[in-house]
Formats: structure tokens, C-alpha cells, sequence
């Protein structure tokens, strides 16, 4: 009987050991499978739905639309592609319809904006660019899964079967000598790739996700007639200064009431320039609490905090959070053009005190915030409002 168990699991062993055998080729074929396939061809273009994620907040995420075309260049030492990478999206903060482009051909590197307001173009030559510098650019893209998949400087930590929006796959688990991680996610049927999730800080989050569409392989590549550089039609707006008035902006206070500077006229202002990401502002939140509770019982003098990045939706949370109970604006403009001068206007470093005279016009500011000097902070503003206050 003791033999027969012994047999038993002996044969057990030695089946377990050859599935696992069998799973690990057939994890290496479909690896080996999914290189040659994305460098069977000359030209290989595809689209990505690019999900970037950046902290934790609600809002700090970006929708990204990504053509690609990469185009094998035996020459060229630094990558050995051309390619352009063409990404469209509606920034965050200043809400504006952007296209990005970098354009790579082998000789020089070209960076574009394109939006309603600004177009910017950065030539680079080859002789100064840099390999660090072009595989920044094409990080999520077909070298990098290469290397993933070749294992060139990657270290493949396991390998798992599952699914992908009903899919079957195969998820792969990577580790740089940085710590980064890549979790590339390989179709089993197509044997193309489906999903790279890269995760750069697991503590306070920085992930990209690209998921991969649309595979097109040929000989010859036909770049897009999107292709074109446009030059700069933007006027240079400079931010506001010290004796400058501020400008008469169609505002709203995240309680829903209008907010016109010039409806101020008669008082001063102290207007507390702050935002979401910033995390000195949020730290600043308890010293303006007590400047809000010393001045707003002044008929002279309103207090207002200024969110100009940030929504109004984001906040009603961010105020609920952070028990923030003085006036809030924030930037209501939804016209592209009148929101950019309006954050180019205010292109100052965050958090800034403001403080306005009755004619709206700046008398001082105070850039930066540090807890640790809270008391500092209030002398200084103290000695201001006497000043101009008394």
C-alpha cells in the first residue's frame, strides 16, 4: 500500500513538472512569437488609448488618443527606428484641446504643440540628442515591449494567464533595476500585445496604461497629413505684477454665485492663489482659516481663496476634506482662448498672497509657504494690512 502511495505521488511530481515545463514553452513561444511579430515588417503603425493616472486625487487623470508609427532604420545607433508619435488630448488644468507630436527621422527630433492658443516647435539635431532622451519618448511603445520581451535589461518576475475584456492573455511581470514596474498583458490569439501597465511609484501613484489597437504592418510607411508644423500664433501675455490691476475676469464662487473683481471696488482683498496639487497650499489651509476668521469681520477687507486649475466638482470635495470655510473661486471661463489668458495672467508660483487695494490694484504679494513659519507668515501680512489698512 506504501509503495503504491509513493508511486502515486511520484507520478503526481513528475506530471505537475512537465505542466509546468509545458506552460513555461508555451509562455516562451508566445513571448518569441509576439517579438517577431512586431518586427516582421519594415513600417508598423497602431493607435493607443493612453490612461495616465498621477496621485491619488479625483481629476488628476488624462484621456490620451496616441497614433504611432514606428519605421525600422538599420543606420541609426541611438534607436533604430524613425517614428512619430502623435498623442491628442484635452489638458486638465487649462482645459484646452492640445495635439503633441514627436517626430523622429533620423536626423533631427521635432516637438510640436498644436492648440487654439499656442503652437510651439522644438527642433533638435541629431548630433544633440541624447539615447536617454529618445527613449523617453517612447516609453509604452514597440521598443520597450521588445526589450521586455527579449529581456534586455528587464528582469520577468512571473507569468500568469488571464483575461482582458473577455480575452485570453497573458500577463507579464517585470522589474527595472529601478524598481519599476511593467505589466505587459499578450493576446494569445493575435499574439500581439493588448496592455503595458507601468507603474513608477506604488506609494504615491504614477501609472500609465497603453492599450494597444489597430495593427497595421507594411513595407513602406506613409506618414499621416496631419503632419505639419505650424508656427506659434499665440501673443506673449505676461503675468500680473506688483502696481498692475487685476483684470476684470467672469468668475464664480464654488457655492454657484457670479464673482466680478470689480464688483470689489470700495474694499481691499486678500486673495489666497492656491491649487489642488499643490501641496504647500493645502498646508497653508489652516493659517488662512485663522487670517479668514481675523479680517472677514472687517468691513474693509475680503478674504477669497483662488483655485484658478481646478474644477468645481473637484472643490466641493477638496473643501469638504480640508473643513476649508472661507470664500473659494475658481475658474468658470470655459472659453479656451479667455481661460489661457487668464492662467497666463496669473502665472505665479503657488500658494501667492494678494493683497488689493479698493481699485483692485496689487499693493504686495507673498510667494511660497512653510508651516514651520506660520507665525513669520501672519507678522509679515499684519504689517502689510497696517500699513496700508490701519
Amino acid at each position: 500500500m506504501g509503495k503504491i502511495k509513493n508511486n502515486m505521488k511520484i507520478i503526481l511530481m513528475i506530471t505537475i513538472s512537465l505542466f509546468l515545463i509545458s506552460c513555461s514553452e508555451q509562455t516562451d513561444k508566445l513571448m518569441r512569437r509576439t517579438a517577431n511579430n512586431l518586427k516582421s515588417t519594415k513600417s508598423l503603425s497602431y493607435h493607443v488609448d493612453n490612461l495616465t493616472i498621477e496621485g491619488q486625487s479625483i481629476g488628476d487623470t488624462i484621456f490620451t488618443n496616441v497614433f504611432a508609427i514606428f519605421e525600422k532604420y538599420e543606420n541609426d545607433t541611438i534607436l533604430g527606428y524613425k517614428f512619430l508619435i502623435e498623442k491628442s488630448l484635452i489638458h486638465p488644468r487649462f482645459l484646452i484641446p492640445i495635439v503633441l507630436r514627436d517626430h523622429y527621422d533620423g536626423i533631427n527630433h521635432t516637438w510640436t504643440l498644436e492648440s487654439e492658443v499656442r503652437n510651439d516647435r522644438t527642433i533638435t539635431e541629431r548630433n544633440a540628442i541624447e539615447k536617454a532622451f529618445i527613449q523617453n519618448k517612447v516609453v509604452g511603445h514597440i521598443p520597450l515591449i521588445i526589450d521586455l520581451l527579449t529581456n534586455n535589461g528587464y528582469d520577468k518576475v512571473s507569468a500568469i494567464e488571464t483575461k482582458l475584456e473577455k480575452e485570453e492573455c497573458l500577463q507579464l511581470n517585470y522589474y527595472d533595476p529601478d524598481s519599476v514596474a511593467f505589466q505587459l498583458y499578450l493576446s494569445v490569439e493575435n499574439e500581439l500585445p493588448i496592455l503595458l501597465r507601468i507603474v513608477i511609484n506604488k506609494e504615491q501613484p504614477f501609472i500609465q496604461e497603453y492599450y494597444y489597437k489597430d495593427f497595421h504592418f507594411a513595407n513602406i510607411t506613409q506618414l499621416p497629413t496631419s503632419l505639419k508644423y505650424s508656427e506659434d500664433n499665440s501673443t506673449e501675455i505676461h503675468p500680473i505684477m506688483l502696481g498692475d490691476t487685476i483684470p476684470e475676469w467672469n468668475l464664480e464662487t464654488i457655492a454657484g454665485s457670479p464673482f466680478h473683481f470689480n464688483e470689489q471696488k470700495g474694499k481691499a482683498s486678500l486673495i489666497f492663489l492656491s491649487g489642488i496639487f499643490c501641496r504647500a497650499c493645502r498646508e497653508q489651509i489652516p493659517t488662512t482659516k485663522i487670517i479668514y476668521e481675523r479680517y472677514s469681520k472687517r468691513k474693509d477687507i475680503d478674504v477669497f481663496g483662488f483655485y484658478p486649475y481646478d474644477t468645481k466638482e473637484r472643490l466641493n470635495l477638496y473643501t469638504q476634506e480640508n473643513d476649508i470655510d472661507y470664500p473659494i473661486i475658481y475658474n468658470s471661463i470655459t472659453n479656451s482662448t479667455d481661460r489661457w489668458s487668464l492662467l497666463q495672467k496669473l502665472k505665479l508660483s503657488i500658494p501667492t498672497l494678494i493683497l488689493l487695494n479698493n481699485e483692485n490694484e496689487i499693493l504686495w504679494m507673498k510667494s511660497g509657504f512653510n508651516p514651520s513659519l506660520s507665525d513669520s507668515y501672519l507678522k509679515d501680512l499684519d504689517n502689510m494690512i497696517n500699513k496700508f489698512y490701519p
